[in-house]
């Protein structure tokens, strides 16, 4: 090798430095990610809240189907207990008498 070769070899190559960042860019940068980091936050907290009425609405909409079909059980039954009644009240009477 010659010495110029060896020159260059033996010189460090400057490390590449980030161009310096201004203190007023930080700021505007960390700003930035605490908007976004409160708007976030707002945002689970209103889904949270809006999945809390989901539950409730399905909730008090299952017991609404309930009643109803326990509704719609009586209501079918009445009849029955109807036809029922009267021919209680037919046998112990005396038969056709009441009919």
């Amino acid at each position: 090798m010659t010495d110029k070769t060896l020159t260059i070899l033996d010189e460090e190559t400057p490390e590449e430095e980030s161009p310096p960042v201004e203190p007023d860019l930080e700021i505007e940068a960390s700003e930035t990610l605490r908007r976004e980091n409160e708007e976030l936050a707002e945002q689970v907290k209103r889904t949270a809240a809006e999945f809390q009425n989901f539950r409730r609405r399905q909730e008090e909409e299952q017991k609404r189907v309930k009643v109803r079909i326990r509704e719609d059980i009586i209501r079918s039954l009445l009849p029955i207990l109807d036809h029922l009644e009267r021919t209680l009240s037919a046998a112990k009477g005396g038969g056709d008498k009441a009919l």
